[in-house]
């Protein structure tokens, strides 16, 4: 837990990932509603950015000018939030909501390497029983261990989307040690919609109504899982939080199960089981209590 994080914010962390928990649970849910409702992934892109992007001051109500060293972050995290967000409407719209989820579940075990490569700290054979474990949770999922892999640009995006959305939390987790929570929310879904306003508007025009349908759930969702998540990310730490999120697969796969009608056999529940269970395995230690 991060020591200069706001009082208020630590106290609390726990709820917040709860909050982030459910409504980032709607999220893939609802766009795969707007996908069969024929609107297309740059159209619902679109439409979630502006609409995360104005409902964000309502939800954080903060906003002021950062310095100018947090000012780059915010802008590097905006678009690697984007860029996440891209590569996982490309994911969902090519492969089941189970597979994705599967694959996007790894995320926690990507953050903690990063984060022993860049502090140096050994995380042991627990850790790496742990990603074993996940990884066979993933190959149960998508089929891979019986050669039926999906749909191969699929899995690409989902990784690619593994991999931004790693980078994203690290330069979040440098933030939030310094910045007020939801100032960065704020800054960070603003970013967002200038990023879909400038490279998407300007070809795909005015989406559709079901992709503004979509747009709507899908937007207000992220924006208010991404203020509870990095309020939440401020008390536990990217490592931390992002394991507590690991709830949030079991949900969305059942919802996935029941909206859409998607498979849940057992292979599904097998191998979401193994990516939770080797993830939580990978939870780094908790760091020893300050001496006074």
């Amino acid at each position: 837990m991060s020591e200069q994080a706001p009082a208020r914010f630590i106290a609390s962390a726990n709820a917040w990932a709860a909050v982030a928990l459910v409504t980032g649970s709607i999220e893939p849910i609802a766009a795969k509603v707007g996908f069969r409702a024929d609107a297309s992934i740059w159209e619902l892109q679109l439409a979630r950015s502006l609409v995360a992007a104005l409902v964000i001051l309502p939800l954080t109500r903060r906003i002021a000018w950062l310095p100018r060293a947090d000012g780059l972050r915010v802008g590097i995290a905006g678009a690697l939030l984007f860029t996440t967000s891209t590569l996982m409407l490309f994911a969902l719209s090519r492969l089941h909501v189970a597979d994705v989820i599967s694959i996007l579940s790894i995320t926690p075990a990507t953050v903690a390497l990063a984060t022993r490569w860049r502090t140096g700290v050994s995380l042991g054979r627990r850790f790496a029983l742990g990603v074993a474990v996940s990884i066979a949770g993933v190959v149960v999922t998508t089929g891979a261990f019986r050669g039926e892999s999906g749909d191969a640009i699929g899995i690409a995006c989902a990784l690619g989307a593994v991999a931004s959305s790693t980078a994203y939390r690290l330069t979040i987790e440098k933030l939030a040690a310094t910045s007020d929570p939801a100032l960065i929310s704020s800054w960070i879904y603003l970013v967002h919609g200038a990023l879909a306003l400038v490279l998407i508007a300007p070809v795909v025009g005015m989406p559709s109504s079901a992709a503004w349908s979509a747009g709507c759930w899908t937007g207000i969702a992220a924006a208010v899982s991404n203020v509870a998540f990095v309020a939440a990310l401020a008390g536990l730490g990217a490592a931390r939080a992002s394991v507590v999120m690991l709830l949030q697969r079991p949900i969305i796969v059942i919802a996935a199960a029941v909206v859409l009608t998607e498979p849940l056999g057992i292979e599904e529940c097998v191998g979401i089981t193994l990516v939770v269970a080797g993830v939580v395995l990978s939870k780094p230690p908790s760091p020893a209590p300050a001496k006074s």
